[in-house]
């Protein structure tokens, strides 16, 4: 597995490791995240993917201060490892909310860490749909 420049993201060859990460840490407990990003208009559609899948709480403000908010605290789920796994990564400079979602997600790494915690993201790059 290959690893970006940011520290805390790895990216996938294909559909079979990218399944055998999932596999392998669904099994560990770890809380997991998909987001295809080819299914993202704005960062509305982000916020609701990630709201209904992590859970966040009713208060989420839908914005990227209470997205990073929420990504920092976790407290309402059972475990705080997580992995957040982007389908179709390489679409993101497509999107005017791409530098500033990875940057927090990279933000969001750099907290778990500091707290002993494994909060990885996996980037997939698959053909536009």
């Amino acid at each position: 597995m290959a690893t970006t420049k940011r520290e805390g993201f790895e990216e996938a060859s294909g559909q079979v490791e990218e399944s055998a990460v999932i596999d392998s840490l669904a099994a560990k407990g770890y809380n997991i995240v998909v987001i295809d990003i080819c299914d993202m208009r704005d960062r509305r559609d982000l916020f609701k993917a990630f709201s209904e899948q992590l859970k966040f709480p009713d208060y989420f403000g839908n914005n990227w201060d209470a997205f990073y908010d929420c990504l920092t605290d976790l407290s309402w789920l059972s475990r705080n490892t997580t992995l957040i796994v982007i389908e179709s990564y390489g679409s993101l400079h497509a999107r005017d909310f791409g530098t500033e979602f990875l940057d927090i997600l990279n933000d969001a790494h750099r907290y778990w860490r500091g707290k002993g915690i494994d909060f990885r993201t996996l980037l997939v790059n698959r053909e536009l749909h």
